[in-house]
């Protein structure tokens, strides 16, 4: 039907045959996701526990916008060497979101273990202290994708 065509620069074209088209691009298999959050999940656990080591100081801060492009850039290439180059339409969002969980499961483990204990203790300097791994993992989820996407 007319109405349901895509407009492309060199005319109409029928939405299933753009799906088609698009499918050829993304090769993944569904393990392929399995890895690609086991790997990304651990990387940023070893991103988020270097970059909470360092602290909320100057050099932690450059630590953290200079260590998290590289560390989001490795282990996207860790991932492309796991995944034989295999693509997946949505690899990027699942290795971003676990490369971000992961990063602040060990910044954030103090604070919620001091909520399961019924004291919670949050200060300045926690907040502190959280903002050098949160702008790092940010940064490296940032460089991750658009090496993913590519």
């Amino acid at each position: 039907m007319l109405e349901d065509a895509t407009r492309t620069p060199v005319g109409y074209v029928c939405p299933n045959y753009v799906k088609g088209r698009r499918a050829r691009f993304f090769n993944a298999k569904p393990a392929d996701y399995v890895v690609t959050g086991v790997v990304a999940f651990f990387g940023g656990m070893l991103g988020g526990f270097a970059l909470s080591l360092v602290g909320g100081s100057i050099i932690g801060f450059l630590a953290a916008f200079f260590g998290g492009p590289i560390l989001g850039g490795g282990v996207a290439e860790v991932l492309r060497r796991a995944l034989n180059k295999r693509r997946g339409e949505y690899t990027w969002l699942i290795a971003a979101v676990a490369l971000v969980v992961g990063g602040l499961l060990l910044p954030l483990f103090p604070f919620l273990l001091s909520i399961l204990a019924g004291a919670p203790r949050f200060g300045l300097g926690n907040l502190i202290g959280l903002a050098v791994p949160g702008i790092g993992l940010a940064l490296a989820a940032g460089a991750l994708v658009a090496r993913l996407r590519i």
